[in-house]
């Protein structure tokens, strides 16, 4: 793309990134943890995309306000999926770490039990 990348490209990938990101909320009101990670995957892409081109040519006064407008909704569904995903993950950590500690009293009592 390069030379080619046009602002309305830009505006429209990012578009599509704050839909994904919208997407990914309401994957993660349903804990629906697959989708959250395959709509991530995909604005990763985008993203990846995004910083490959040149997009030093200044916007226009209206699409510096689209862009604004659509990293906003993009950070603020972010901020939300982190909420809704952190206790989750805060239980499956203490589900790793109990399932751990029975497996070390398992394995150290079994040798004592051979006794």
């Amino acid at each position: 793309m390069g030379s080619t990348f046009h602002h309305d490209t830009m505006l429209s990938m990012y578009e599509q990134i704050a839909v994904h990101a919208a997407e990914m909320e309401d994957a993660a009101d349903a804990g629906d943890w697959d989708t959250v990670t395959a709509l991530e995957r995909e604005c990763a892409i985008l993203v990846a995309r995004l910083r490959a081109e040149d997009t030093s040519v200044p916007l226009e006064p209206r699409q510096r306000e689209r862009k604004t407008l659509l990293l906003t909704q993009i950070l603020r569904s972010d901020a939300y999926v982190r909420s809704v995903a952190q206790p989750v993950m805060d239980a499956l950590q203490h589900q790793i770490a109990d399932a751990r500690r029975g497996s070390q009293a398992h394995q150290a009592y079994g040798r004592m039990a051979r006794f």
